[in-house]
């Protein structure tokens, strides 16, 4: 009997459907794709009146996704596809399970790069563990996950949105990846993390480093800030909207500058007259110093590597009209509409290999809503005017790899004078 199922398994396969003989002697039809639960897998019996299994076994799990069946070693989670052969989870749907698994792959295929916004709202699972591939945590994506006592993030972790694990009371521990280069507001409010405080700042620890991400100010009432030197990362909106604060120097230890970490998100002037970046910083988020209207001038690392949107919004814009305000882009910078609120800068240094973020369908980038009076181009005249960069209308002088123009900007185009 033995060698005769075999034998029909073997004709099955490549087929929709096959047929079995079963111990009472029956002839039954199984699917070839599997059916599963938590705990086993199996190919059911065709019939509507048959409870016959196939091949039942327990599954064998690898990055939490079945090596046989292809099933999810956590029932019941959802993901919506990003079209680029990765996803992201949006929902646990009906699952209550006390250990959460984030697979590598969806079911069906894509990587799994994100934990989208509130996909695990108010989930009552004990621990969680999240695949290497995941570079995302979205917004409130764990918000009140009251049980959730254990947390160790993905290696590759790039980002950790606003309130991602607000209200997790019970999280004592978190193991923290290098990578991470963005915290959100509030991460981790309201959780059992300890938390440090130095020179009107508070902290948390990585582990290694009890100063290691600077998460807020004491209070509103903070006046001068001493960021300590062991500090690799200020989080979003650490000192947002303090209107006290005079002077800000960033060690040479901090890679990151969270989303309007120093800036206004209200359109109010901040007092902030002189930021000093140090060499080694990699990032700055969007509106970092949005609303520094004081500001006389700033010195970019040449280590930065990316500048998000308004970084600079609504800066140098109350300058005497004789103060030279010189910016110059380190090479290989990737930038967004830095720019914004009618900035006025007397000259910028683009690198030819300058990426933008901002790009329109027709390939025009965007520089943000400032004037400039001379704009030198690491590339050629050509190159340029391929970018066609859009900005406030103005005059200016352009300085490319060969040669000098007059331009004029407006808002459909840049052209000679």
């Amino acid at each position: 009997m033995k060698k005769l199922v075999s034998l029909l398994l073997a004709v099955c396969i490549g087929l929709s459907v096959c047929v079995m003989l079963t111990s009472c002697g029956h002839e039954h039809t199984y699917k070839t794709e599997w059916s599963s639960d938590q705990t086993y897998h199996w190919h059911a019996c065709e019939g509507n009146d048959c409870t016959e299994a196939s091949d039942k076994a327990e599954h064998t799990f690898d990055n939490g996704i079945c090596t046989v069946c292809n099933g999810l070693q956590t029932i019941g989670l959802q993901f919506t596809s990003n079209g680029d052969g990765t996803c992201k989870v949006v929902d646990a749907g009906n699952n209550t399970d006390s250990h959460v698994v984030i697979p590598t792959k969806s079911p069906d295929g894509d990587v799994v790069v994100e934990i989208a916004k509130e996909a695990f709202f108010e989930h009552p699972m004990n621990t969680i563990s999240i695949a290497d591939t995941v570079k995302i945590i979205g917004q409130s994506a764990f918000y009140n996950c009251a049980k959730l006592n254990n947390l160790v993030l993905p290696t590759g972790l790039t980002a950790i949105d606003n309130k991602a694990f607000e209200n997790c009371s019970a999280l004592a521990n978190v193991t923290f990846p290098e990578t991470l280069t963005k915290l959100g507001e509030n991460a981790f409010k309201n959780t059992a993390l300890q938390v440090s405080e130095y020179n009107g700042a508070k902290y948390l620890s990585n582990g290694n480093n009890a100063h290691a991400y600077l998460i807020s100010e004491v209070n509103s009432d903070v006046s001068v800030v001493n960021i300590h030197a062991d500090t690799i990362l200020i989080a979003d909106y650490a000192f947002a909207n303090n209107y006290n604060i005079k002077n800000i120097t960033i060690p040479a230890n901090v890679k990151h500058i969270g989303e309007c970490a120093f800036g206004s998100n209200s359109n109010m002037q901040m007092e902030i007259t002189s930021i000093n970046l140090s060499e080694g910083l990699l990032t700055i988020g969007k509106s970092a110093f949005a609303g520094c209207k004081l500001i006389k001038n700033i010195t970019i690392p040449s280590t930065v590597k990316y500048i998000g949107d308004k970084a600079f919004s609504d800066c140098f814009v109350l300058n005497p009209a004789t103060l030279s305000v010189s910016i110059v882009l380190p090479e290989g910078v990737t930038i967004g509409e830095i720019f914004d609120g009618g900035s006025k800068i007397k000259s910028i240094t683009i690198p030819e290999n300058t990426a933008f973020e901002k790009v329109s369908e027709s390939g025009r980038v965007f520089l943000g809503d400032a004037t400039f009076e001379t704009i030198t181009f690491g590339g050629t005249y050509e190159k340029w005017m391929s970018l066609n960069p859009s900005m406030k209308p103005c005059e200016y002088k352009l300085i490319c790899s060969d040669g000098s123009y007059s331009m004029e900007c407006t808002y459909f185009e840049n052209v000679k004078k």
